[in-house]
């Protein structure tokens, strides 16, 4: 089961993320690096940008798991098929991707 794993790397990720960003030892945290006293102001305004980054990938990373959770939920329930009806049809009459034409009755490599 995939769950364990899953929810062992959130958990560590989301921890990590937050300890980074707001802990109050200006060693480990970013806003913390960013107010603290003797701070240059480009390492106050790289730390904040610092921050800004942590944060946005903590919100992709909860936006991925919300969208693949809400998905198995779908699935789950049967609301949603596990694969497509149909296989998805291509664009025009020629090869398909990576397939390589006929020339003159015979298949060319080059």
């Amino acid at each position: 089961m995939t769950a364990a794993p899953l929810a062992f790397l959130l958990t560590v990720t989301m921890t990590a993320g937050v300890k980074l960003i707001a802990s109050p030892d200006p060693a480990l945290g970013f806003l913390a690096k960013a107010a603290a006293p003797g701070a240059h102001p480009v390492e106050a305004f790289n730390a904040r940008v610092d921050a800004v980054v942590a944060g946005v990938f903590l919100i992709l990373v909860a936006t991925v798991v919300l969208s693949a959770a809400r998905q198995c939920v779908r699935v789950l329930s049967g609301r949603s098929p596990i694969e497509p009806d149909a296989p998805p049809r291509g664009g025009g009459a020629g090869p398909a991707f990576g397939e390589v034409p006929e020339v003159g009755g015979r298949t060319r490599c080059c």
